[in-house]
C-alpha cells in the first residue's frame, strides 16, 4: 500500500471511530433523558381524584399543613376519638384521594388520620430536579408528617404506604430517628425495588418479591 493510500485508510478509520463514538454519546445523553422522564411526577386522572372525605365518606375533615424540609405542604386531617393516628402515604402520580377507602373503617376504630402530600404533589414544595427519587428523599417528608401527629397528640402510629409510599414508608423506617413513634405499618401494593435502567440510574421500578421492607 503506498503512503497516500496508507493516510487515506487511517483518515477513514479516525472519521469511522469519531462518529461511533458521537452517537454513543448521543444515545447516552437520550437515554439520560428518558430516564429522567420517567421520574417527572404525573398526576394520574382518576375519576375519584377530586373526591376527599367528606364528599367520599361524609367524614368531616379539615386541610392542615405540614412544615416539611422543602416548604409546608398540604394534608387532609380527620379527627378520631383516641390518640392513635394513621398517616398515610398514597403512590407515585396518585392523588390523596388514593386513601379514602380505607378512612371509614380507620374512623370507625377511633384512629385520627393524617393522609398527606409530599414533594412534587400538586399543592406541594417542588424538589429542586422535579423528580421523583422513588422514596429515597421523599420519607423526609413522611418524618415531617410523623412529627406533625406527634406534635398534635399522637401518642401511637400507625403508617399506610401506598405502591411508591409503601417505599417511603420503607426508607422512613430505614433512615428516620423518630421509628419509635411507629408502632405499626400497613403497605399496600409496595413497590419495594427499583432495578438500574442501564445508565447506572433507578428508573424501572418492579413488584415486591416479598412483603417486606429491606
Amino acid at each position: 500500500m503506498t503512503g497516500g493510500r496508507a493516510r487515506a485508510a487511517v483518515a477513514v478509520c479516525v472519521v469511522v471511530v469519531g462518529l461511533t463514538c458521537l452517537l454513543a454519546v448521543a444515545a447516552a445523553v437520550v437515554s439520560f433523558r428518558a430516564s429522567d422522564a420517567l421520574l417527572v411526577p404525573r398526576p394520574v386522572a382518576t375519576p375519584y381524584a377530586r373526591l376527599d372525605p367528606a364528599r367520599a365518606s361524609g367524614l368531616p375533615f379539615a386541610t392542615v399543613h405540614v412544615a416539611e424540609p422543602l416548604g409546608r405542604a398540604p394534608a387532609w386531617y380527620v379527627r378520631g376519638r383516641t390518640a392513635t393516628w394513621a398517616v398515610l402515604v398514597h403512590g407515585m402520580g396518585a392523588p390523596q384521594a388514593e386513601a379514602l377507602p380505607l378512612l371509614p373503617l380507620l374512623h370507625s376504630r377511633g384512629f385520627t388520620a393524617l393522609v398527606i402530600t409530599y414533594r412534587n404533589d400538586p399543592g406541594a414544595p417542588r424538589s429542586p430536579d422535579g423528580l421523583s427519587h422513588l422514596g429515597a428523599d421523599e420519607w423526609k417528608d413522611l418524618d415531617a408528617a410523623v412529627g406533625y401527629a406527634v406534635a398534635h397528640g399522637a401518642a401511637r402510629v400507625v403508617l399506610v404506604g401506598y405502591s411508591m409510599g409503601g417505599e417511603i414508608v420503607c426508607n422512613f423506617l430505614r433512615h428516620s430517628v423518630s421509628t419509635g413513634r411507629v408502632d405499626a405499618v400497613v403497605l399496600d401494593s409496595p413497590v419495594l425495588e427499583a432495578r438500574s435502567s442501564g445508565n447506572g440510574r433507578r428508573t424501572d421500578v418492579a413488584a415486591p418479591a416479598t412483603g417486606r421492607c429491606r
